[in-house]
């Protein structure tokens, strides 16, 4: 029976679509970990892939191998590459780039678009909601972009409004598959919003390492002013994500 797949990076992104369902299985391969079960009485399959292109890439393959997908969502926090995005913003990503790296894996990589009824139900939802969204470009980098100086020449290179590490990835391999699909992201920080040097200091799955980031603030306590607002500018947007994704399970289940 086709589901509808739902992949997201981290464990907070995740979370509440996780806590609202009804399980009937749960997956672990590697280190992805997919629940499988009812969501509002909708059937789903939510997938945890881990942060970056490889991690997002497997979990797909592995999520789509297993069930065959109605629909095909990417969901997560993003970084604002402009003014045109701010915190707390959701924005329905389409067209999605891959980052112009010295890479083999995003050298020439073709555009690909999010489903345009998935982008119109999933509008008229946020819109019944009142949450701030917009359809408009997206990036997927291959490390986390931190400073505002990278943020506006990513910007500008790929004429995108916002950047995340697997939505790019992920609708490649839906594209493979032949899979409708969709990309819906929630800004954590604006394009003028220095982080601190976050791969360094979270793993794979979003988690903190303790000690690297222990070591770190001791060493630049100006930093933790910035930690502590991208934490709460990251809990808001992951508040308005939560009920975008909301949304997006309940039109396009009824829809399907």
């Amino acid at each position: 029976m086709a589901m509808l797949v739902l992949l997201g990076a981290m464990q907070e992104e995740i979370a509440r679509i996780r806590q609202g369902m009804t399980l009937r299985d749960v997956v672990e391969d590697g280190d992805s970990r997919l629940f499988v079960g009812l969501y509002k009485g909708y059937d789903v399959a939510l997938c945890q892939t881990g942060m970056g292109w490889r991690k997002a890439e497997e979990a797909a393959r592995m999520a789509l191998d297993r069930f065959p997908a109605s629909s095909v969502v990417s969901f997560g926090i993003a970084g604002g590459l402009t003014e045109s995005v701010a915190v707390g913003d959701v924005v329905l990503c389409s067209p999605l780039h891959a980052e112009d790296a010295a890479s083999e894996r995003s050298e020439g990589a073709p555009l690909f678009h999010s489903d345009d009824r998935m982008v119109s139900l999933t509008g008229c939802g946020l819109e019944a909601a009142r949450l701030k969204w917009a359809q408009a470009a997206s990036v997927s980098a291959l490390a986390v972009v931190c400073r505002p100086d990278e943020k506006r020449r990513l910007g500008q290179a790929c004429s995108a409004a916002v950047v995340d590490m697997e939505s790019y990835w992920i609708a490649r391999v839906a594209a493979d598959r032949g899979a409708p699909f969709l990309a819906v992201r929630a800004v954590s920080d604006g394009v003028d919003d220095a982080l601190p040097p976050l791969q360094r200091l979270v793993k794979l799955d979003g988690s903190l390492r303790r000690r690297a980031a222990a070591w770190y603030f001791v060493r630049h306590p100006h930093d933790l002013v910035r930690l502590l607002r991208l934490y709460r500018n990251a809990s808001r947007a992951t508040r308005n994500l939560a009920v975008a994704m909301d949304c997006v399970i309940t039109r396009l289940a009824t829809a399907a």
